[in-house]
């Protein structure tokens, strides 16, 4: 059991198991995503947990050798590049 940082068991485990070459994909609800990719939903009520903050606890759990993020983010949402 953990007091702090991510208590969400189903993301803990997703952490605990990425190895080096896999991928973590963080994301709002509209990805499109093909069938049989595990999702795990941390919804709470819309733009709860908010992007950077899913991305900031993630980012403090998890050793990160590389990231890329969408062509549209320099224009669609500026202020998460800052």
């Amino acid at each position: 059991m953990t007091r702090d940082g991510i208590l969400n068991a189903q993301l803990l485990s997703a952490i605990a198991h990425c190895g080096h070459t896999q991928t973590l994909v963080i994301c709002d609800a509209g990805l499109p995503l093909p069938p049989g990719v595990p999702v795990i939903d941390l919804a709470l009520v819309r733009g709860v947990p908010t992007f950077l903050e899913a991305l900031k606890a993630v980012a403090g759990q998890l050793v990160v050798e590389s990231y890329c993020y969408a062509q549209e983010m320099p224009q669609a949402n500026p202020g998460v590049l800052s």
